[in-house]
């Protein structure tokens, strides 16, 4: 069978959507994450956590990227630009 493609899954997101990744993550692929971002600017992508997958969340930088994000869904204010 075919492998699944999550990025389309992904794309079809009608609500903002923040995925978190590691640096050293297997499943991090910058290339696929630019282009849904590019066509679908609902979705971010943290990918500056220095972990591998699944990426820990133990201290204030690696929470930092999701209190931000929820920070600006509350206020109203769009992603930052990449």
């Amino acid at each position: 069978g075919r492998p699944f493609d999550n990025f389309r899954a992904v794309a079809r997101l009608q609500c903002n959507a923040l995925f978190i990744y590691g640096k050293r993550s297997p499943y991090r692929d910058p290339i696929p994450f630019a282009q849904v971002r590019a066509r679908h600017p609902n979705i971010e992508y943290a990918v500056t956590l220095d972990a591998g997958h699944p990426p820990a969340l133990f201290t204030e930088g690696q929470i930092a990227p999701i209190a931000d994000f929820f920070d600006r869904q509350a206020a109203g204010r769009p992603a930052p630009a990449d």
